[in-house]
Order: structure tokens, then sequence, then C-alpha cells
């Protein structure tokens, strides 16, 4: 299913460190695209991140389709797209949706990605202003 191309691309997608990819997704996302510092332009970041593991699984999970069953399927007479439908999807469906939870897990624990791209999302204090005294500062002893 997937050329030596493609699968090639895919295992060093896989490699990268969860630092570039956050870095990856921070230059893209972030400052290219302009989304800034958001819930968005982190979950396109791990989307992005997670690919390989999904891509992966989906593919090993269509391989474990019965040849059997796909060549039942079409000798009986009913389309490819019929085939695909209502006999391969079904039964890789299982391992489809294992692979989803795995790179949800995976997803879940991963922090760099995050930091770079919306977990920077909060605002910045202004430290420019120390003093205690002063009412503006966010140091500031008044206690009323």
């Amino acid at each position: 299913m997937v050329d030596l191309h493609n699968q090639t691309s895919l295992e060093v997608l896989s490699s990268l460190p969860s630092i570039v990819v956050g870095l990856f997704g921070f230059l893209l996302f972030v400052i290219k695209f302009r989304l800034g510092f958001s819930i968005l332009a982190g979950g396109l970041t791990l989307a992005f991140f997670n690919l390989p593991l999904l891509i992966r699984s989906t593919e090993i999970a269509i391989r474990n389709v019965s040849r059997e069953q796909m060549n039942a399927g079409l000798a009986l007479g009913i389309s490819r797209w019929e085939v695909v439908k209502k006999i391969i999807v079904p039964d890789a469906l299982p391992e489809i949706v294992t692979g989803i939870i795995l790179g949800t897990g995976r997803i879940i624990g991963e922090t760099a990605a995050v930091i770079y791209t919306a977990g920077q999302s909060a605002s910045l204090v202004d430290f420019s202003d120390w003093n205690p005294l002063s009412i503006t500062s966010i140091v500031s002893l008044e206690t009323s």
C-alpha cells in the first residue's frame, strides 16, 4: 500500500523527537500561519506528530484482513468499493480504533510540542514595576 518513498518518509517523521516537532509547529503554525500561541496551533502540531503512528497502524490493520474474504466478496459480484465498505473496513475497524487510542495516549504524553505552540498562551506578566508601594505593581502590599 505505502510505497518505499512514503514508508521512508514515515520512518523519518516518526523518529523525530518531540522537541523538534514542537519547534516545527512553532515555526509553521505560530509564526508562518500566524495562529499565535493557541490550542489550534497545538492541536495541528500534535496531529502532525501523530500521523506516522496512525498511518502505520491503519496500514497493518488493512493488511491483516483476510484475502479470501476480499476475493469472496469480489466473486459474489459486488464492486471494489462495496468490498472496501462492507468487508475490509468493518474487519479492520477494531485495529484502527486501537491505533487511534494508542495515538491519543502518545499525544497526551507529549508536552514539548504543546509548550512551543499552545502552552505559552497565558498572558504575559509585566515585571518592569516591582515597587511594593505602588498600586500598579504586581507585588503590591495593599491589603484592602
